[in-house]
């Protein structure tokens, strides 16, 4: 070429939709990490600990993860045969993200107790006993 002038992105334009489906139409795609479809909420549980061998303590991060949802868009320039200009990025983005540890300790074991509570030091009435 030997002049261009080349843009990308998305826009509304009034010949293209009804004001019914521009209202509700949303071009912007989402970029993230572990998101779900909307770009607002985690997609799964992300394990983060867990102890080896005994399972004794789990830690997950249930609602962990980051999302930019935006248009992306790209404009580039040629003039005289020569690139003049490119540029490209979002815009109109929002970010969302969170976090939320859950932590679960979990232990069994057994106790062996071997106790007399005797009334009023009398050892022939206890009022329990453990054996």
């Amino acid at each position: 070429f030997r002049f261009a002038t080349i843009n990308y992105g998305a826009f509304h334009h009034e010949d293209c939709a009804t004001q019914a489906v521009t209202e509700t139409w949303d071009s912007r795609a989402c970029v993230g990490l572990n998101t779900n479809g909307t770009c607002t909420k985690a997609d799964q549980s992300i394990p983060v600990y867990n102890t080896p061998h005994s399972n004794v303590v789990n830690v997950t991060c249930d609602s962990c993860f980051v999302g930019l949802k935006a248009n992306f868009f790209f404009n580039i320039e040629i003039a005289n045969r020569k690139l003049v200009g490119f540029q490209g990025g979002f815009t109109n983005g929002t970010v969302h993200g969170g976090i939320s540890l859950m932590t679960t300790v979990s232990r069994a074991w057994n106790v062996g107790v071997d106790k007399t509570m005797p009334i009023a030091d009398d050892a022939s009435n206890p009022i329990v006993q453990f054996n």
